[in-house]
């Protein structure tokens, strides 16, 4: 297989805390060519938005362990950036109230 340099074309936070579902995601979107930057509590995904690290888009569980969901952490990016696109994923239907604008939701 040959090396491929090619530079990623977007890079994605996947906020996941299901191990082997968020490895699923991350081997999935690495070899579609995204970057990905990975956490596994709303927490640690607002403290990489804090951080300056650079995301084009957020993908994120609604329901999360900690205090931070994924409605807070999409909130958060968009308080950063209002434009960032944001994919929200639930294996529940739940309220979706909360979703931030132009933003979509899927089942798992």
């Amino acid at each position: 297989m040959l090396e491929s340099n090619r530079v990623p074309a977007i890079t994605i936070l996947v906020v996941e805390d299901d191990y082997f579902v968020r490895e699923d995601m991350v081997t999935y979107l690495h070899d579609a060519g995204c970057a990905v930057v990975e956490a596994e509590t709303g927490e640690r995904a607002i403290d990489i938005c804090k951080s300056g690290v650079p995301v084009d888009l957020v993908f994120t569980d609604v329901q999360l362990p900690g205090s931070a969901n994924g409605f807070d952490v999409a909130e958060t990016f968009r308080a950063a950036r209002a434009d960032i696109p944001v994919v929200y994923a639930s294996g529940n239907s739940g309220n979706r109230d909360r979703c931030v604008a132009g933003s979509l939701f899927g089942g798992k």
